[in-house]
């Protein structure tokens, strides 16, 4: 039950490796179909990235029989993922105490954006937001820019990986267990330039800035001739080299950028430089030369660059699913590899209700008249 990337994500790799994953969702749809629409009411873009190799049951839990019929399907699963607000899911009386009565190997994960304590449990948060509380915005060189969705792809991952913890964990104890997971949590855990400036309390603040916006001319995005590339230079080595490739021995020779520490104190002077010599020249040039003498540079792709990049299509991560509304649509493929355990994104994401049938009928027993009946009762949609 998640209504928007958080949870989602998650489960669609745990379905890429062939976990039975069923989305329940309110009868008119959770909210994550309505963004980007495409191909007609409730065919939100997002949702078939996020949402593949997935079944789909339109359940309505405002009603007795359609809270009936969770505690069912709950009696015959191994995990519950649900990301409403805190206390949501016991006034229902859908909370993992009232379920593990029923079904003590139950695992019930919650995700939310700041977790069931705390002072800030009970407010309402998104990516951006959950961005912002945990530090990382500070971290971006324009903070007032709005940033892409990453809180919930991160505490997605987190969530799944939990999972995986607490069914490994079941094997040895026979129980399952309730997992609280904190999306802005999450995020502070990967905000390790912030950790390191906690740690680093006390010492001169010009290396703890260094620590929270590494510079430019070491970690940095430079203007080539036809775009930008990114050079990643923290090596004494990687740093000479560099600067042999851009003809600029005042790089090496020059005291200014002699070490790390004065070149990230010097960071604009030798960022200016680097520049003067990346604008003349295209990205594929700059690319190449910096890599063949072991200096990392990377070109920026565009997004349609990045939609036929021979790397990503070499690692299968751009696969593309025959939908039957939409025609062909290309989502990310597993990113991660396993030697004795294929992954596969096979199916497009599942239309609203397209399996309440099937999920009752073969998981509950329910014949189709039955179900026809509970459509009729307002329980369920298909």
């Amino acid at each position: 039950m998640s209504s928007f990337v958080a949870g989602a994500y998650g489960t669609g790799l745990l379905a890429s490796f062939g976990a039975e994953v069923i989305m329940l969702e309110p009868l008119e749809g959770s909210f994550m179909r309505s963004l980007a629409s495409v191909g007609g009411p409730g065919m939100g873009a997002l949702s078939s990235v996020v949402n593949h190799d997935k079944k789909n049951l339109a359940l309505n839990l405002k009603t007795g029989k359609g809270r009936e019929l969770f505690k069912a399907l709950v009696k015959t699963s191994d995990v519950v993922v649900e990301t409403f607000m805190p206390g949501t899911m016991s006034k229902l009386g859908l909370d993992y105490e009232s379920l593990a009565v029923t079904n003590p190997k139950l695992i019930y994960l919650s995700q939310t954006a700041y977790g069931q304590t705390g002072p800030r449990s009970n407010d309402v948060g998104y990516d951006a937001g959950v961005q912002a509380t945990s530090g990382m915005q500070t971290l971006r060189e324009h903070p007032d820019v709005a940033p892409p969705i990453f809180s919930d792809i991160v505490s997605s991952v987190y969530g799944a990986l939990a999972i995986l913890m607490a069914l490994w964990c079941r094997e040895a104890t026979g129980r399952g267990q309730y997992i609280d997971q904190s999306i802005n949590d999450a995020m502070f855990s990967q905000n390790y330039l912030s950790h390191l400036r906690i740690a680093w309390e006390g010492l001169p603040e010009d290396i703890i800035a260094m620590s929270s916006h590494p510079p430019r001319c070491l970690l940095g995005c430079f203007r080539a001739s036809d775009g930008y590339v990114v050079n990643c230079l923290l090596k004494q080595e990687q740093w000479v080299a560099a600067a042999e490739v851009m003809g600029q021995r005042q790089l090496i020779d020059d005291k200014r950028f002699d070490n790390i520490v004065s070149r990230a104190l010097n960071d604009e002077a030798a960022s200016r430089l680097i520049e003067e010599w990346t604008s003349k020249h295209p990205r594929d040039e700059i690319v190449d030369a910096m890599t063949r003498k072991g200096a990392p540079c990377a070109r920026v792709l565009s997004r349609e660059e990045v939609r036929h990049d021979p790397q990503l299509r070499s690692r299968g991560m751009l696969v593309e699913l025959n939908d039957a509304d939409l025609g062909t649509v290309r989502v990310p493929g597993v990113p991660f590899k396993m030697s004795e355990t294929l992954g596969e994104v096979k199916t497009a994401a599942p239309r609203l209700g397209e399996h309440t049938v099937e999920v009752l009928v073969s998981l509950l027993g329910y014949s189709k008249a039955e179900v026809d009946d509970l459509k009729r009762q307002g329980a369920v949609g298909y």
